[in-house]
């Protein structure tokens, strides 16, 4: 059986060495120019390095164009990047002169699109499935040597093979789906709506249940690399007229990659018990040693429930049963409803009590809607009228669909209520932290898109007060315009706190951690730290900076994908990025880029915090897939942009309840 797998296949070639011609970069620095030689030259590949465009024949032509030209040589072990690019484009030109294939290049994340012709979905007239395969170069930096290729991922993109008008004259109703005038686009929503109106949902799960595993994904990545050695790389021309060598890969540990399994953090209860009956589920632990607040919160909880008529009944018996598990597993003493009927789902009915004295004495008010209601424009949505008028009397709100009320099980009712638990200022557990000598502050930086394509951001930070984990502040703090200066005034403010409340002293070093949506900007984060590090001059400071996302085309298969992943794998991949595995049935980790500007460079050492921090998350007892120092401040951004949609709305206001998880 094979072990641990990366899909990075490595590419050698015959020759490291190009002798590539170049031009000034200040010939073509208008973006219309540089278009225009592209455009002038499609047969060659221009690629800027700083103050200078590299050029070559994308077919291993080695022609110097009538421009201002210069010859330099260049090889792996110099530019790497450059000689990257070189096998990118010299294999991708193959690629797409095999008029079989569709080639897509995803210009934004330097990542190719190949898809196959053959449909493999049959039986379901209208739609078909090809293998859609994502390449992306990629080249490591290693001791010894540079390290070329490429990684290969797979999905799978459906298609309707049939325009708009043939769909509907069909039966299949289109409106509200995405498309154009002619045709409909097969995201979820539509395959969803149209296998239900065909009478094919068994048909369609069975092909997703064959074809969507991690073993299929992984011998399907295999045969495509075979396809690729046999019949695309012998027709790959390089411009030093050298050939690529056929794609490698081997599993891990090998020569180049290694791997270690974090260990997972300990569950701190009440008074600091540890699970030391061996209990297996969390809920169970929380039971049995009390939550960690219980001293806090352990008094009567009034609960306000705004719920339709219609729903009186099944609303009743499932508040019976969140009332057990409150009491019996978070130990809160008695939990009292006061609940109020609304006549109907309209918003105006909703608002009518909203600021009833039975909804406003109350420490959190569930509000029950059903699944339809999701869709209703902000301003018009009854749960996010109410959420925003009672948040802004300092009340959280928990929704709940009556969908959610009639498949209720002993799941779904535990987490929500631990949702309620954190809503109300609770804390079920807190997770260990290993002592150390510097005072270290952890912020993360989490963001929202609005439909308008503008980001919004919003920060939280954890703290450790006792030498256990907690989360502390989240705020929403801005937009990229003044996401520098808001920056700088959260990192002055909470140093601050500390110096003043720790008695901490100029021999005393900082170390500030910065967890982020996206790569570390000299604009944005450096230039923050930077300012904060002089304010506070008297003291040192060290920071890491490091990028935490899903978006990339790394994937890990085990057992050629036949198994589930370890929970908690650290696969280092050089000395700045590294992948960690949260889900053990998926083969996408999260990847770890570590600013080369960061003055504190553990990547290990950051990597195992970001994984404990997944155990921080309350919105379920099982450890979240993204640590909480980027989950909560996204979902919070992303609830209070949805709140100033709401007419009357008071942003203010939430300071008063930033101590509340009011937005899980």
């Amino acid at each position: 059986m094979a072990g641990l797998f990366l899909n990075f296949f490595e590419a050698e070639i015959e020759g490291q060495t190009f002798q590539l011609s170049k031009v000034p970069f200040s010939d073509y620095s208008t973006k219309e120019s540089y278009l225009q030689l592209q455009d002038e030259y499609p047969d060659f590949q221009f690629y800027r390095v700083r103050d200078e465009i590299f050029y070559w024949g994308k077919s291993g032509l080695t022609k110097v164009l009538p421009l201002n030209s210069k010859k330099e040589s260049i090889s792996l072990l110099s530019v790497p990047k450059i000689v990257s690019k070189i096998l990118e484009s010299c294999l991708m030109d193959a690629l797409s002169r095999d008029e079989r294939l569709e080639v897509i290049h995803k210009r934004y994340s330097h990542s190719w699109e190949v898809i196959s012709p053959n449909n493999k979905l049959q039986g379901i007239n209208g739609l078909s499935a090809h293998n859609c395969y994502t390449i992306s170069p990629k080249y490591f930096k290693k001791e010894k040597k540079n390290i070329l290729g490429f990684t290969i991922s797979l999905r799978t993109k459906y298609v309707f093979t049939q325009d708009k008008q043939t769909l509907e004259a069909n039966g299949f109703d289109t409106s509200g789906l995405r498309g154009d005038e002619n045709s409909i686009h097969a995201n979820k929503q539509a395959i969803k709506r149209y296998i239900d109106a065909m009478g094919k949902r068994q048909e369609f799960e069975s092909f997703e249940k064959q074809n969507s595993n991690n073993a299929s994904n992984y011998n399907n990545i295999q045969k495509f690399v075979g396809w690729l050695n046999k019949n695309i790389l012998p027709e790959v021309k390089l411009p030093n007229e050298g050939k690529i060598k056929p794609l490698k890969a081997y599993n891990i540990p090998s020569a180049e990659f290694s791997f270690d399994v974090l260990r997972r953090p300990k569950r701190f209860f009440y008074a600091g018990q540890e699970n030391t009956k061996n209990l297996p589920y969390y809920n169970q632990m929380v039971k049995e040693y009390k939550p960690a607040s219980y001293e806090e919160i352990s008094s009567n909880l009034k609960i306000g429930v705004i719920c339709p008529t219609k729903y009186e009944g099944r609303t009743e018996t499932f508040l019976k049963t969140l009332k057990d598990k409150l009491e019996s597993e978070l130990h809160i003493n008695e939990v009292v409803f006061n609940t109020v009927f609304v006549p109907d789902e309209k918003l105006d009915s909703y608002a009518s009590v909203i600021y009833n004295d039975e909804v406003l004495e109350t420490e959190l008010v569930i509000v029950v809607v059903s699944e339809d209601q999701k869709t209703i424009p902000v301003p018009s949505s009854p749960y996010y009228y109410c959420k925003a008028k009672l948040i802004g009397n300092g009340i959280p709100t928990q929704q709940i669909t009556i969908e959610t009320i009639n498949g209720a099980n002993s799941f779904s009712l535990t987490n929500i209520s631990l949702n309620i638990y954190a809503k109300i200022g609770g804390t079920a557990w807190t997770i260990e932290k290993e002592d150390k000598l510097k005072k270290e502050f952890i912020i993360g930086i989490g963001s929202t898109t609005l439909q308008d394509g503008k980001h919004v951001l919003g920060l939280a930070q954890i703290f450790d007060p006792d030498g256990r984990y907690l989360v502390g502040d989240c705020v929403p703090i801005s937009t990229l315009e003044n996401y520098k200066e808001n920056l700088i005034l959260f990192l002055e403010k909470i140093i601050k706190q500390e110096i003043e409340s720790a008695a901490i002293t100029g021999s005393d070093e900082f170390r500030l951690i910065f967890h982020i949506y996206k790569s570390a900007s000299s604009e944005y984060e450096l230039a923050a730290v930077k300012e904060v590090v002089n304010l506070f001059d008297n003291y040192t400071f060290k920071y890491a900076l490091i990028h935490l996302a899903y978006g990339h085309n790394y994937r890990l298969f085990y057992s050629e994908g036949k198994s589930d992943l370890k929970r908690g794998i650290y696969l280092p991949l050089d000395d700045r990025e590294a992948l960690l595995t949260f889900v053990p049935n998926s083969n996408l980790p999260l990847k770890i880029n570590l600013d080369w500007r960061s003055s504190f460079q553990d990547l290990q050492y950051l990597s195992q915090q970001v994984y404990w921090f997944s155990d921080l998350s309350h919105r379920t007892y099982m450890p979240s897939k993204r640590t909480v120092t980027l989950m909560y401040p996204s979902l919070m951004v992303s609830l209070t942009e949805k709140l100033k949609e709401v007419e009357g709305w008071d942003f203010d206001r939430l300071r008063h309840i930033n101590e509340k998880l009011w937005f899980i």
